[in-house]
């Protein structure tokens, strides 16, 4: 025979008769506690859904900052070297390259960063942007992810995105 505290009221309770106190069974102690973990288990999955919604959110945060950035290193012109976001052309509406297209990057994580290219990569496959169109692009992008409610948008919310921004053909389509 062993002793456990009873979750009614507290008292030393055993096995055999359950509580002296309150009169709570063994099966009753049981089945509160089956009641407690499913509570906890639920709320272990909304913390779960959470935190999941609040990383998507801190990389929006994250990519917001990172054009930002670039887009001040591009009005005040070059400081020496190339930026983490990709090659900025000559030009009056300054483009970006972007060499790899939305549905490449969408299929292989659906972070959804934005214009991360390396220098090397050719113009041929992919198309250029004029940094407007993508500041823009990025504003309807990510500009939600920082709200606690946001949550990923599905693949025809994006490209509809993607679509009111002009950018459309095969190199932009995502599904």
């Amino acid at each position: 025979m062993a002793t456990y505290p009873c979750s009614k009221c507290g008292a030393v309770a055993d096995t055999h008769t359950g509580c002296p106190k309150c009169g709570s069974t063994l099966d009753q102690e049981i089945s509160e506690l089956n009641r407690t973990i499913l509570s906890m288990q639920q709320r272990n999955k909304a913390m779960v859904d959470d935190r999941t919604a609040l990383m998507a959110r801190l990389q929006g945060a994250i990519a917001i900052r990172s054009l930002l950035m670039h887009a001040r290193d591009v009005e005040r012109g070059p400081a020496g070297g190339k930026g983490r976001l990709g090659r900025v052309v000559g030009g009056t509406g300054k483009p970006m390259a972007m060499p790899v297209g939305p549905r490449r990057r969408w299929r292989r994580s659906r972070s959804e960063a934005a214009a991360t290219v390396p220098e090397q990569a050719a113009a041929a496959e992919g198309e250029t942007v004029a940094l407007r169109t993508l500041a823009a692009l990025a504003r309807d992008w990510y500009g939600d992810r920082l709200d606690p409610a946001w949550r990923p948008r599905s693949a025809e919310e994006s490209q509809r995105i993607l679509g009111a921004h002009g950018l459309t053909g095969a190199f932009w389509r995502l599904g």
